[in-house]
């Protein structure tokens, strides 16, 4: 059996061996026949096969060039994932805790790092932040918030209502010396459970959506701390944060520090397209001028008040926005020579402002401490420059000129200090201002304190024991036209922020109404009246409003054209969205 099966194999084999070598035969003679015993009559139509040859080259030419071209129709350069973007900032850090923010450093520094309740957005409004939802109920005095479901700090501890209330009652403690300025007079706080807790205000407050607007600051890391200690605790170097990054590390550099923030995987809405933002801080404009100039940083917004930066790099940019910021000349009614208010009239005549603002460029004039975009009243008229009127006025309090000199009783000389810092154009405007009293008779002394104040903080060390006559100061009004932190007398105090201790009885109950009625046109009314007594008491003089002017790489994506802030750190309501890094994307259909 196996034999015959051999056999057959072997047959089979066989028979395909010979069909192979057939097949074999019958190509090649068939190439002979039809290919290489045609090839000589090629030359006859050698001109048709050089045309075939061009056509198929040019189809296949064609749809080479087709694919490419047809690509840039579906596909993109966009910004994508990824990335670092570095931001020149003035002045020092001397505390990450956004409680003591003073410096731009320390303020742009605690919005990448914290957020609070409220936040403002792209179109200059307040909006939901850490918080869900706020309520008010109909007596318009209880105000329930809703903390987001989930919301942990970078360390991954859950942010609950118990660091709000804490956050809240530090603010409000003396001894904790804060930097923030609420509008928290007389109000209480519960705890509801632990997403929920309820504001209960002394009387209904039209504005209190607006002081929900401050940073959150971590409960379970500063509770147990002694009020009076929390700007000396380590967190104040080595901070967790609820905002879009997280600290990683801070490095000394050649002209301050530079710190190095991650994005935060917990923030809660959602990490940011950068991986990382670098703050590069410096101590003049000069300093970041020259950093734009080597592309060292993407941009800064420190440079808003500089006239004319030396910007030599085609590849920075700028952007101007206006804010809701302003310039003030503060007057201190509790200052022996300021403490009349004929005397503070009499400057208010004989100070030259139109002459102060001369050198203005990116800023804008502003007289009053309201804005028409915040609401809309009449505005009183000025008081004309009368240098006559301010000498009578003078004279009329028992003062007298002698060889240029304003004499008092006692044969001494009146005499005013006026203190700012080194930011902007302040600097320059005291010693002009200074020039303008010493004009009018007045021994005048200008004390410029640098911006990061290396001697001690300004704003604890000069601000809040009042240690000037006259200061030259920006403030941010907010979105809100309440003026009671900066003109109400409950403020006149090392803790508050009424600069001038300007006291009144009329004007505390303008603003008291003002900021609990919400009938618009009553507001409207007692604001105006406001500003009739302001101009009449003279406890400050507006300077300027300021715009934002930012400078930065134009192969960066920052905030939008179209944003609208309420202060230059609202620049960030959308950092989100920033990006340094670029790939290639299809296009949606």
């Amino acid at each position: 059996m196996k034999k015959e099966l051999r056999k057959s194999g072997r047959k089979i084999i066989n028979k395909l061996s010979r069909a192979g070598r057939q097949a074999s035969e019958a190509s090649k003679t068939h190439i002979k026949k039809n290919i290489i015993a045609r090839a000589s009559s090629a030359k006859h139509v050698r001109l048709w096969i050089l045309e075939w040859i061009l056509l198929v080259s040019a189809i296949i030419l064609f749809a080479v060039v087709q694919t490419i071209w047809y690509q840039n129709s579906y596909q993109t350069s966009a910004f994508i994932q990824g990335g670092a973007y570095t931001e020149g900032t003035l002045g020092k850090i001397n505390s990450m805790n956004p409680l003591y923010a003073t410096t731009s450093s320390e303020k742009t520094l605690a919005k990448l790092l914290f957020a609070g309740l409220l936040s403002v957005d792209v179109s200059g409004n307040l909006g939901n932040d850490l918080a869900e939802s706020v309520s008010v109920d109909d007596s318009k005095k209880v105000w329930t918030v809703k903390l987001r479901d989930n919301l942990r700090w970078s360390d991954g501890e859950p942010l609950t209502t118990d660091d709000v209330i804490y956050s809240f009652e530090l603010i409000n403690n003396s001894a904790a010396k804060t930097a923030i300025s609420t509008g928290f007079l007389n109000t209480k706080i519960k705890q509801i459970n632990e997403l929920t807790v309820e504001f209960t205000l002394p009387t209904a407050y039209v504005a209190f959506y607006d002081a929900l607007d401050f940073p959150i600051i971590p409960a379970h890391i500063l509770s147990e701390v002694e009020p009076a200690l929390v700007f000396e605790h380590n967190f104040s170097s080595h901070p967790v944060s609820s905002g879009p990054f997280m600290l990683n590390a801070v490095q000394p550099s050649a002209y301050g520090e530079t710190i190095y923030l991650n994005k935060n995987p917990n923030y809660h809405r959602g990490e940011t397209m950068l991986n990382s933002f670098v703050l590069k801080t410096f101590s003049s404009s000069d300093e970041i001028v020259t950093a734009l100039n080597r592309l060292d940083v993407t941009a800064s917004a420190d440079l808003s008040n500089n006239p004319n930066p030396d910007i030599s790099n085609s590849d920075i940019f700028t952007k101007k926005t206006a804010t809701n910021n302003g310039a003030f000349i503060f007057l201190n009614t509790l200052s022996p020579n300021l403490a009349t208010k004929t005397i503070r009239q009499a400057l208010r005549y004989g100070i030259d402002i139109d002459a102060l603002r001369q050198d203005l460029v990116n800023d804008i004039p502003l007289d009053f401490p309201i804005l028409s975009s915040q609401i809309n009243i009449s505005f009183p008229e000025l008081p004309a420059l009368d240098k006559d009127k301010a000498f009578e006025l003078l004279k009329s309090v028992g003062y007298t000129l002698e060889d240029d000199k304003l004499m008092d009783a006692e044969g001494e000389q009146l005499s005013l200090t006026i203190a700012t810092i080194s930011n902007g154009y302040l600097a320059q405007l005291a010693e002009r201002l200074a020039e303008q009293l010493t004009a009018l008779g007045f021994a005048a002394t200008t004390n410029i304190y640098e911006s990061d104040n290396s001697a001690g903080n300004f704003f604890t060390s000069v601000i809040r024991p009042r240690d000037y006559d006259i200061l030259l100061y920006e403030v941010d009004m907010g979105t809100d036209p309440d003026l009671f932190p900066y003109y109400h007398s409950s403020q006149a105090s090392a803790a508050g922020f009424n600069f001038s201790d300007y006291k009144s009885g009329i004007v505390d109950d303008l603003l008291l109404s003002a900021r609990t009625t919400f009938d618009l046109p009553l507001r409207q009314a007692k604001y105006e009246s406001f500003l009739e007594h302001w101009l009449s008491d003279v406890p400050a003089i507006g300077l300027y409003q300021i715009n934002l002017t930012y400078y930065f790489n134009r192969s960066a994506r920052t905030f939008s054209e179209n944003s609208r802030l309420s202060s230059p750190l609202d620049r960030f309501s959308d950092v989100q969205y920033w990006a340094t890094e670029k790939g290639t994307r299809y296009r949606t259909p």
